[in-house]
């Protein structure tokens, strides 16, 4: 009665490897990244393999329409099976897709900013670094977002 969610591209053929271990297993699945069309997806050697471990969810989920239809349509391509617009049939079970953009709420922020704590950490900050020039990055720490060529630049 589990739910497995999995995250991510380094991830995508392990739903297929669970669906063996535990057949009746409730699987999601998200992509962090954008699902390249289904042109370029075609050239991947592992390309059958990669899709058959992400169908093997329940539900698999997306950033942008796009990213599911660029899915969608290189399990047209590729495995030819035939899709709707938010799902399709794989080896028996209805398998859903979700377009679900990550993102911040931006007026929670902003409604921040005019608290009494985060206007007096600012002016402390203004203090301190007065006469200064300060660069300001918000990054994943991920290794592949390039994080210490950006601190050595």
């Amino acid at each position: 009665g589990d739910l497995i969610w999995v995250h991510d591209y380094h991830l995508m053929l392990f739903p297929e490897m669970f669906r063996t271990l535990v057949p009746s297993s409730k699987i999601g699945f998200f992509l962090h990244i954008p699902f390249p069309s289904s042109e370029i997806f075609r050239v991947l050697p592992c390309r059958k393999q990669i899709l058959t471990g992400v169908l093997s969810c329940d539900l698999i989920g997306f950033h942008t329409y796009d990213y599911t239809r660029h899915f969608l349509k290189a399990c047209t391509r590729i495995l030819g099976i035939e899709t709707s617009p938010t799902e399709l049939f794989f080896q028996g079970r209805m398998v859903r897709t979700l377009v679900c953009p990550v993102g911040i709420d931006p007026e929670k922020f902003y409604a921040k900013l005019s608290t009494p704590a985060v206007q007096s950490r600012a002016q402390e900050l203004k203090q301190k670094f007065e006469g200064r020039k300060i660069i300001v990055g918000v990054d994943r720490l991920d290794y592949i977002k390039g994080i210490p060529h950006k601190l050595h630049g």
